[in-house]
């Protein structure tokens, strides 16, 4: 069972260059006659990032230079995590036509999906640039630590999507819960709102995945070292994920399109 999800990883990679041009093409067609494209998704981002950082800067006293690169970090990786998960739990119902016509790898679903997003996270990350830019944010070395950040991101969101996506076909009711669950963490992670504020309190964090997950990519692109505590409960979720997925696809895979 093992060597058939292996080899439809292998057989899904090698038709690489066809789910990013589907991807790609998704992309243009939802935006197809306009001028900015995708960037429009970056925009409407930059506004958010301006307006509400502005006003909880001024609500809670803390000078905009010291928060605005702070939230925009948490909200530009938040919404990476979190449009992958909510359109995870259509991955295989949105190509119904496709599985039931074309005889594809189960992993070609997943790439495509997550190498959109992660697509369009590139986009966002010019709001990045220049609001590091503009308030002169100091990096140092542990920028580099971007790197296995973002490959242990592309492992979870793979694992995730495939886990999300199987649940989700079998059970439907499942895709109406997730985004109601993803706006009660969004509020319970620091993203709009600092573990400092709220002093011991804050304890019931650490028990938040999505915090660490944030942390080993918030701190580098902010010129400061994540804690080791982060990269360790990254990566124990992210063995045992991958580990759940293995087995839930293998047990699986063949039955999807018999659900959809």
């Amino acid at each position: 069972m093992l060597k058939e999800v292996f080899d439809d990883i292998k057989l899904g990679w090698s038709k690489q260059e066809l789910w990013r041009y589907a991807s790609t093409m998704e992309m243009k067609q939802r935006y197809r006659r306009s001028i900015l494209g995708p960037f429009w998704i970056s925009l409407s981002l930059a506004i958010m990032i301006v307006s509400i950082g502005v006003l909880w800067s001024k609500l809670w006293n803390i000078p905009i230079k010291e928060y605005l690169p702070y939230f925009t970090v948490g909200l530009l990786l938040w919404t990476l995590i979190s449009a992958i998960l909510t359109e995870s739990t259509q991955a295989f119902i949105k190509a119904t036509g496709v599985m039931k016509q074309i005889n594809l790898p189960f992993s070609y679903y997943i790439f495509s999906l997550v190498w959109k997003h992660f697509s369009i996270f590139a986009h966002h990350c010019i709001v990045y640039i220049l609001v590091i830019l503009y308030f002169k944010v100091s990096l140092s070395f542990s920028f580099f630590l971007v790197i296995p950040g973002l490959f242990l991101y592309f492992i979870n969101a793979l694992w995730l999507s495939s886990c999300l996506g199987i649940i989700c076909t079998r059970y439907r009711d499942v895709e109406q819960i997730v985004p109601s669950i993803l706006i009660i963490l969004f509020f319970m992670t620091p993203i709009i709102w600092k573990m400092g504020w709220t002093g011991k309190k804050a304890l019931f964090v650490y028990f938040n995945p999505l915090y660490h997950y944030i942390e080993i990519l918030r701190a580098p692109l902010l010129g400061y070292m994540p804690s080791l505590m982060n990269y360790v409960v990254v990566l124990g979720i992210t063995l045992v994920g991958v580990c759940f997925a293995f087995l839930l696809v293998g047990k699986f895979r063949k039955q999807i399109a018999y659900w959809l």
